[in-house]
């Protein structure tokens, strides 16, 4: 097994063949372009293509030639927080949103997903208008712009509906599977159930599960008629795939 990034795709690719599993390391994505962008989102919008996402670090190992069921992607169970910076050379406003261009760079935090619950609201609801999904990235944010550029903030994290969408993609694909980095950030005190402590492993077993159950082959069979005699060889065949988890 070998963690690989997603810019050495020409190399690795070479010693696909002496290699069990590559685990694609798809998450700190954001800190390096001059926009905001997203932790590990899934695709990249039109106008934004070169960004590092899911689909470009994926396209790049297979047109190099690595094996799709040798590839698995890598799955955060954390957050970034960008908080500042100026979108212009007056720094009348910060950056806080997907996308916007920064003349100064924003402080960046990587923070812990029970961390993240804990001074912010991630939930989803018609009261909460700081929270967003993004439709290219399949990325929950949190979009904070207050008066002046200091206190402007950025939050890109994971919860249950991009981490499901995640697997979906590497199963599509017909990938080895998914990896999470790491376990031990994945634990909520606050939760009363398994569920609620481990929201993003949960998440992903409960994606995986589903996506790795096998339809049973249908086999017709024609009762011969009263009477009648069968003579020589009679051969029944099936076949069925799934794409299960590594």
């Amino acid at each position: 097994t070998a963690d690989i990034g997603e810019g050495d795709y020409a190399y690795w690719s070479t010693v696909a063949n002496y290699i069990d599993q590559g685990n694609l390391m798809t998450y700190d994505m954001g800190g390096d372009t001059p926009n905001l962008w997203f932790n590990s989102p899934i695709h990249t919008p039109p106008s934004a293509s070169y960004y590092y996402s899911f689909e470009l670090a994926l396209q790049r190992y297979l047109s190099a030639g690595f094996p799709a069921s040798k590839l698995n992607l890598g799955l955060p169970d954390y957050g970034y927080v960008y908080t500042g910076g100026c979108q212009t050379s007056g720094c009348t406003d910060g950056a806080y949103a997907p996308l916007q261009t920064f003349t100064t760079l924003p402080t960046q935090t990587e923070t812990l997903g029970q961390n993240l619950a804990a001074e912010y609201d991630l939930m989803s609801t018609s009261t909460n208008p700081q929270w967003h999904w993004d439709i290219y990235s399949h990325e929950p944010y949190l979009s904070v712009n207050n008066p002046g550029a200091a206190s402007d903030t950025f939050v890109t994290f994971e919860n249950p509906q991009s981490l499901t969408d995640k697997v979906n993609y590497a199963q599509s694909n017909n990938l080895g599977g998914v990896f999470i980095y790491s376990m031990d950030m994945d634990y909520f005190s606050s939760g009363s159930t398994t569920a609620q402590e481990y929201p993003a492993s949960n998440a992903i077993t409960l994606a995986l599960a589903a996506g790795s159950v096998t339809t049973p082959p249908s086999v017709a069979v024609t009762a011969p008629t009263t009477s009648s005699t069968i003579s020589g060889t009679v051969t029944l065949s099936a076949s069925s795939t799934s794409v299960s988890p590594a």
